[in-house]
């Protein structure tokens, strides 16, 4: 029987060694802490705005500090993981995370607590590519290791979600501080268990490093990433936001030059080749930036116009875990039955319908329990699509590139919650705008929101119909190149 194109090839050369679930539960972990990482800031910020005495430019950068850093090193810190070895990277990461995670809980004022997020970004962004990575040595067998890598796509969801509703639970009855010790108590017993429980991965393969592209990138992405993040507070015109997009734009093209001429570039341009591997990276891209938006959203529309306590909000995501862990039990097989450009399909069109549904109910003022009708399909969708988005990026990836891939797929991660954030929240406002003077200020908000989720739908879709076709032409080829049946 011939194998799918978008499939890899089960091993034949003989049993494979058996993997570990306490490997892969360790290394799950550090993906949940990760993204909790970003998502548990959010409910925390009025709190230690108020302990610490913080203006509002000052609770703005504390809230980019981390997300800034790890999406901006991470193209670097997956090219650093191949070089270094996958295990002696992990365990830096992981053990910076910490380390500065506890400074961060203790920082009396806000240059240490802006230089401790930063530095824990920095840490992340080679903890993240080390895990994915690690999932080579952790799973031999390629069938296994492609399931196991389906529900790693979930897990990001599943982190974000951890990090929104345990921060409600954390500054309902204790303080915000131990939204930063927790996760870094968590790392340091990863990191302890991990010598005795997580194989050793690629070692290190010394090389050399394109310099120029990784400062290219790096500048480039947190430029960009900053920029876009200040169209919350200012227009994108304005120069304090529109300087560091064109900045960021300019470093990025110049990083696209750089690797088109390097004899070892960060990211050789053939990594993008294959057509799965870069509609994958935009279903990440599209899916990411909604959830985060998603977040973002619902939790001011939840506190401002609903009046709900911060313990509350959190709770209304509860469903959405829920729907994430359920999903996550049976992608891993529907990818391989299906492939990844039909389950990714499916993940997209589902998370339409959810943001679709939940413009809906923002937009009719309905009971909160509408609001958990379109958090069902919306989380369900998610899982779905990064399952089968993660496992098209890594598909067909040699080991040397294992870091690579993983630096790859978490900056489409990072980038989308930018990107989607900046956009969809500049169309809120400008239906917000439009429709204050006539229609008031309560309204005028609802309407933003909903115009939000409407553009997440507007989005997703396109992406859906773009995975689509992918899986289509898939379809083609595979019966243009099957022999006909006597």
């Amino acid at each position: 029987m011939r194998a799918r194109p978008d499939q890899a090839v089960p091993s034949v050369a003989g049993p494979a060694p058996a993997a570990s679930p306490v490997a892969f539960a360790l290394l799950a972990t550090v993906q949940i802490v990760l993204i909790a990482a970003i998502t548990v800031v959010s409910v925390a910020l009025p709190a230690l705005r108020t302990d610490l005495g913080l203006t509002d430019s000052d609770t703005t950068a504390v809230s980019l500090a981390y997300g800034l850093s790890f999406a901006g090193l991470l193209l670097l810190g997956g090219r650093l993981v191949d070089l270094i070895g996958h295990r002696t990277a992990f365990l830096l990461g992981v053990l910076g995370f910490a380390v500065t995670g506890l400074a961060t809980a203790l920082a009396p004022g806000l240059v240490t607590l802006l230089l401790a997020r930063f530095a824990q970004g920095a840490a992340a962004a080679l903890a993240a590519p080390a895990a994915m990575a690690l999932l080579t040595a952790v799973f031999p067998d390629p069938v296994r290791r492609r399931r196991a890598t389906a529900v790693w796509g979930g897990l990001a969801s599943v982190g974000a979600t951890t990090g929104n509703v345990g921060s409600g639970l954390l500054l309902t009855w204790l303080s915000w501080r131990w939204a930063f010790v927790l996760p870094a108590l968590a790392m340091l017993v990863v990191a302890a268990a991990t010598p005795r429980f997580v194989p050793a991965g690629r070692p290190a393969a010394p090389a050399r490093l394109d310099v120029p592209g990784a400062l290219a990138a790096t500048a480039g992405l947190t430029l960009l990433s900053y920029g876009l993040l200040r169209t919350a507070d200012e227009p994108l015109t304005a120069p304090g936001t529109a300087l560091p997009v064109l900045a960021g734009l300019a470093a990025l093209t110049g990083f696209t030059l750089v690797e088109l001429r390097s004899m070892t570039p960060l990211v050789p341009p053939a990594f993008f080749r294959p057509a799965r591997r870069t509609v994958a990276l935009v279903a990440i891209l599209a899916t990411a930036g909604a959830m985060a938006t998603t977040f973002l959203v619902l939790s001011l529309h939840l506190q401002q116009v609903r009046a709900l306590s911060p313990l509350w909000t959190s709770m209304v995501f509860l469903p959405f875990g829920v729907a994430q862990i359920g999903t996550g039990m049976v992608t891993a097989r529907l990818v391989h039955r299906c492939g990844t450009a039909p389950v990714t399909a499916v993940g997209l069109f589902a998370a339409t319908a959810g943001t679709l549904l939940l413009g809906l109910a923002l937009g009719a003022g309905g009971p909160v329990w509408t609001v958990v009708l379109g958090l069902l399909p919306l989380g369900f969708g998610v899982a779905t699509a990064f399952a089968g988005a993660v496992v098209g990026v890594v598909d067909g990836v040699p080991d040397h590139q294992a870091g690579l891939a993983a630096g790859v797929a978490n900056t489409m991660m990072e980038a989308g919650p930018t990107l989607g954030t900046a956009a969809f929240l500049a169309l809120g406002a400008a239906v917000h705008a439009q429709a204050a003077p006539e229609r008031g200020e309560p309204a005028a908000t609802v309407a933003g929101h909903a115009a939000s989720f409407t553009a997440m739908a507007g989005t997703l879709l396109a992406a859906g119909l773009l995975t689509t076709l992918l899986a289509l032409r898939t379809v083609v080829r595979r019966r243009a190149t099957t022999p006909a049946q006597p």
